[in-house]
């Protein structure tokens, strides 16, 4: 009850109470598989309501070594993952990265391909704190791909929001424009009202590309892209963030 009221109203107030209910019950068992899931609920909250990142830490490494006792490979890949997004959260992005290297491979070789998109969009948002834009857009391409393929529309969302920063900075203004005015519409449309600093990503996406063709080209860009069908948006996301050849 715990993880639906949390994934689906971020209420802390409600899941709070029912998390310390868990530790009640649990309290004296041997139960690696629940004492796990119910730390790394707490994890989550605990950063984003609490806003208490190393004691979330803390948490997430308890769930990795209950998990790794379970010898669950997925929930080892489960509990790696999240330390990873602990690490690129906190800005300590080589970290992330070193973490996710081979996160990746194990989760190619468990075919957790949900968890492959997420390992690269993740990724790539470690390399845009590292101001290495033309990785950064390849990761969110290998994103995109593996989502597309195998996983969902969550995982389709996420790469598209974050790849048009990184095409921005790659001087790909109209692209850029193109690809995160589709995103925002993806989000509303599949999953809800935009946040206030959802918006402020997009103003910051639109002023930097209006720094390079004008303000007049990226409403043009903007209204082209809140019209795209979801594949061919994909289709300029992909090319868009292609090695230029020059």
């Amino acid at each position: 009850m715990a993880r639906v009221i949390w994934r689906s109203r971020r209420d802390a107030g409600r899941v709070l109470p029912l998390l310390d209910e868990a530790d009640a019950l649990l309290a004296g068992r041997d139960d690696p598989v629940a004492q796990a899931a119910q730390a790394a609920l707490r994890a989550f909250v605990t950063n984003v309501h609490l806003r208490d990142p190393q004691a979330a830490r803390q948490l997430h490494e308890r769930a990795l070594a209950l998990w790794r006792r379970t010898g669950n490979r997925h929930a080892v890949l489960s509990g790696e993952y999240n330390l990873a997004v602990t690490d690129q959260n906190q800005g300590l992005n080589e970290q992330a990265l070193q973490r996710l290297r081979p996160l990746v491979d194990e989760a190619i070789a468990l075919h957790d391909w949900r968890r492959v998109a997420e390992a690269h969009n993740v990724s790539g948002n470690a390399l845009c704190g590292l101001r290495r834009w033309g990785q950064a857009a390849a990761a969110f391409a290998e994103s995109l791909q593996a989502a597309w393929q195998h996983a969902g529309a969550y995982e389709l969302a996420y790469p598209l929001w974050n790849l048009p920063r990184a095409l921005a900075h790659l001087r790909h203004p109209a692209d850029a424009a193109q690809l995160a005015a589709f995103a925002a519409r993806f989000w509303t449309e599949h999953f809800g009202p935009l946040g206030d600093r959802d918006r402020l990503d997009l103003r910051r996406i639109r002023r930097l590309a209006g720094v390079q063709i004008g303000a007049q080209a990226v409403a043009q860009a903007w209204r082209a892209g809140e019209a795209l069908a979801l594949p061919a948006a994909l289709e300029l996301a992909l090319g868009a963030a292609r090695p230029d050849p020059r």
